[in-house]
């Protein structure tokens, strides 16, 4: 059984790659070796493997890059999935099309579930969000946020390096959402894609904070100072493109679906501090 990773050298894209490799054959080829804008490319690899699933982890995440270059991000976000949906209907192929809480436009203050209707507010949340109808009726959506990659600098030793220099630690306080460990989401991942699960599912760790309120828990944890903790100011932020002030994700369908729960970020921010003390 073969699974394609598109994606495979990005931050989720390294890790899923690694996971299925222990179980399963893989291709995942770069973004060197394949023009993934290509639709003519993309089903000749298609064809040739015939893989059983296809895990579309390629996107462009630049937020304000995207603003900035919408047709690029619709490349990328809209016709990507597009392609892949249309080049695997004669296959029996699965798609599983990662995507993203800026689908949504933050006007709540409560955690949103599947069946909130989507309503994004920049260019990176719209091609996302055409990207996952793009994917098709028969696809799984998982839409995630603000992932933390085990094998790369995440926000939990980002900020321990913090607390080792002098002076504030500015962080941005103006967003709330729920951090995703990405070694918490792969078994989810693989859930769905053995399930061939059809329509969308949130997966992030439990747990909504912005990302000072994060730090003043690692300061707590390691006998730092959380005063030092300050907000941003929105200028020094320079940003382009809208966020949702609020883009919590409530993982109703995993509950339902009677899948193991997705722990809290609190108790993967303290298997990370174990390990590096």
């Amino acid at each position: 059984m073969t699974v394609l990773i598109c994606g495979s050298t990005g931050r989720l894209g390294r890790s899923v790659t690694s996971f299925f490799r222990k179980q399963t054959t893989v291709v995942a080829p770069t973004r060197n070796e394949i023009d993934f804008t290509s639709k003519e490319a993309l089903r000749d690899l298609i064809e040739a493997e015939k893989p059983v699933t296809v895990i579309n982890c390629a996107a462009w995440t630049d937020v304000d890059g995207c603003e900035k270059n919408p047709e690029l991000a619709k490349k990328l976000n809209t016709d990507l999935p597009q392609h892949l949906s249309e080049v695997i209907e004669n296959i029996d192929s699965h798609l599983i099309q990662i995507s993203t809480d800026f689908v949504f436009d933050g006007q709540t203050d409560k955690p949103y579930n599947e069946e909130h209707l989507p309503n994004p507010i920049s260019i990176y949340g719209q091609t996302k969000l055409e990207g996952e109808k793009a994917a098709g009726p028969d696809a799984t959506v998982i839409r995630t946020s603000w992932l933390q990659a085990p094998d790369e600098l995440n926000m939990v030793k980002g900020i321990l390096e913090g607390f080792k220099k002098a002076g504030p630690l500015e962080l941005p306080n103006d967003r709330q959402a729920n951090p995703t460990f990405i070694e918490d989401l792969l078994p989810i991942i693989k859930c769905f894609a053995e399930s061939r699960f059809r329509g969308v599912v949130h997966a992030t760790n439990e747990g909504t904070t912005n990302w000072c309120e994060f730090a003043k828990f690692i300061a707590e944890k390691t006998n730092n100072d959380p005063t030092r903790i300050t907000p941003s100011e929105p200028r020094t932020l320079n940003r382009v493109a809208a966020r949702p002030a609020f883009s919590a994700l409530d993982n109703e369908v995993i509950r339902r679906e009677k899948i193991q729960p997705i722990r809290h970020h609190h108790d993967a921010v303290l298997e990370i501090l174990n390990k590096v003390n």
